[in-house]
């Protein structure tokens, strides 16, 4: 009796070991992936916030040959990835002035000596060239003539509306032109950048 109460207990003892050892089976491997990830696994785990990792560097001004300037930077995971440049003209409506005539009435009359002499100092300024290696300052005209001839920048234009897309991976292995590496830079430098010329700029993160 007392043989036969021994191998019971002993079998029961075998059972909760067996049980044990099942467990750990099951709880240990998902443990151990938790606790030490592969390092694909790790890189993918980082990598993932990433690719939302978008800021735009959104810059305006007005000027003084006339154009409202836009520039959109957009950075990616700290790299600038794409630059889009929105040149639109102003159309100023005419001065007018109103001259009283014998009778006592105004007449309206177009100050076309005004016009004329804006229309000759906005062509002074256009013609100007831009120098290598540096902004165009102010001269919309002569800008928009350098990125036009950059093959890699698409181009949207119409008679008053001018946009250029600048997007980095479309040069692929080919150098960055000297024209525009100034507006390939870090987002603070990039900032300040645009702020020293009279810009009004605005950060988005998204």
């Amino acid at each position: 009796m007392a043989k036969a109460k021994k191998e019971k207990k002993s079998s029961n003892l075998l059972v909760i070991l067996l049980i044990l050892i099942l467990l750990l089976l099951i709880v240990l491997p998902p443990t151990f992936r938790s606790l030490f990830p592969r390092e694909d696994e790790e890189e993918k785990i980082e990598e993932t916030p990433k690719l939302n990792n978008l800021t735009n560097l959104s810059c305006r001004k007005k000027t003084t040959d006339n154009y409202n300037v836009t520039v959109n930077n957009i950075y990616q995971n700290n790299d600038i990835s794409k630059v889009t440049i929105s040149y639109s003209q102003v159309v100023n409506d005419q001065n007018t002035t109103e001259t009283p005539d014998a009778n006592g009435t105004s007449d309206t009359t177009t100050n076309t000596q005004t016009q004329t002499n804006d229309t000759t100092s906005q062509t002074q300024t256009n013609t100007e060239q831009p120098t290598t290696n540096s902004p165009v300052i102010d001269n919309v005209l002569g800008e928009m003539d350098v990125l036009r001839t950059i093959e890699a920048i698409t181009k949207n234009e119409t008679d008053t509306n001018h946009q250029f897309s600048i997007v980095i991976k479309n040069f692929g292995n080919l150098p960055i032109p000297n024209e525009i590496t100034f507006r390939l830079q870090s987002l603070t430098v990039q900032k300040k950048f645009y702020e020293n010329l009279g810009y009004t700029c605005t950060i988005v993160n998204t």
